[in-house]
């Protein structure tokens, strides 16, 4: 994505039908990936400009895009306007919006998209509040147990360096 936005893109879908993208459809592209992936914690994705995007179809003149194989964006070229399509594959309607669910169509909603999952909070079992604050605990006291034992690596060289300098007189 990254050496599309300096002169644009061509894609071709699985029918051969081919279209170009210019570099403000691009750039508006990479914008809406950077917004979804943050709204959506979906940071395994990877960075907006390191991610592959491929061209699902060009109906109506309007290219459907896929982004790491979940994100899905309509570009209407001639208005300079971009939609978020629905997650479902092969569905065409515009998502609902929603940052806390996964993008998909009011059609979609009962429906689990790959590579997507709500960010729900009935899914928190009994224990696991519990059983995070133990580990947070444990990484907090880990951490400063290491920042201890490299004080005292620090202070051994010191002091190694300052006998030495008194061998040396």
């Amino acid at each position: 994505m990254t050496s599309a936005v300096a002169g644009g893109l061509r894609l071709s879908d699985p029918a051969g039908n081919a279209v170009t993208i210019p570099p403000a459809a691009v750039a508006r592209l990479w914008t809406a990936v950077a917004d979804d992936r943050k709204a959506l914690s979906l940071y395994g994705l990877g960075e907006p400009g390191d991610l592959a995007f491929a061209l699902e179809s060009t109906a109506d003149d309007a290219p459907a895009v896929s982004v790491g194989g979940v994100l899905r964006y309509l570009l209407d070229i001639d208005d300079n306007a971009l939609l978020r399509l629905c997650t479902a594959p092969g569905c065409l309607n515009e998502s609902t919006g929603s940052s806390t669910l996964t993008r998909v169509c009011f059609d979609h909603l009962d429906t689990v998209a790959p590579g997507l999952l709500p960010n729900a909070g009935d899914d928190i079992l009994p224990g696991d509040r519990e059983d995070a604050a133990r580990e947070s605990r444990a990484m907090r006291l880990n951490a400063w147990e290491s920042e201890l034992r490299d004080a005292e690596r620090h202070v051994a060289g010191e002091l190694r360096v300052l006998e030495s300098l008194r061998n040396d007189s």
